[in-house]
């Protein structure tokens, strides 16, 4: 499996070589079990390493709370960047427009009969957010891709993003 970071720029080595390592394992995980749990690990330049795991919510309450509460520790722990691992879905091209054209109809991603299983991953710090989304078969606990490429994100508003404040650039 091929792991390639699109723009560097403000990517450490050292950054790398732990969002490698944490993709590595986890798709391990998938492969054998056919799922992985959502983790987050909080990192700062002191080498501290807080591990949330799981990093799951039962409502959508739940995960308001929990976000807020981990975005308002954040400033006090140190953090100087986020890593992030998570089952979600992702829909084709094709049938994006589907999807946002009807809202009303599918208010979430998880509602839309198209959509795909994915695993996503989420690198953060104080000068930009790489993501990537792997599509995944989950009956067949198979990875549906040999490339894996993180593309650097200026702007990161979703639910589940911008724990380090970083602002929108693009608006």
């Amino acid at each position: 499996m091929k792991i390639i970071f699109e723009d560097t720029q403000g990517l450490s080595e050292k950054d790398q070589k732990f969002i490698n390592e944490i993709v590595e394992t986890s798709i391990l995980f998938f492969e054998k079990d056919g799922h992985v749990s959502p983790v987050m690990f909080l990192l700062s330049s002191k080498n501290k390493t807080i591990n949330l795991a799981p990093f799951n919510f039962e409502t959508q309450e739940e995960k308001l709370f929990k976000v807020a509460a981990i975005k308002e520790v954040i400033p006090q722990l140190g953090i100087d960047s986020i890593l992030m691992a998570m089952e979600s879905y992702m829909t084709s091209d094709e049938d994006a427009e589907e999807f946002m054209n009807n809202r009303d109809k599918y208010p979430m991603l998880a509602d839309f009969p198209k959509r795909k299983d994915c695993i996503v991953y989420s690198f953060e710090n104080s000068i930009a957010t790489w993501m990537v989304s792997i599509p995944v078969n989950v009956g067949n606990k198979e990875i549906l891709t040999d490339e894996i490429t993180f593309k650097r994100v200026e702007r990161s508003d979703g639910l589940l993003t911008n724990f380090l404040g970083l602002k929108n650039i693009l608006q």
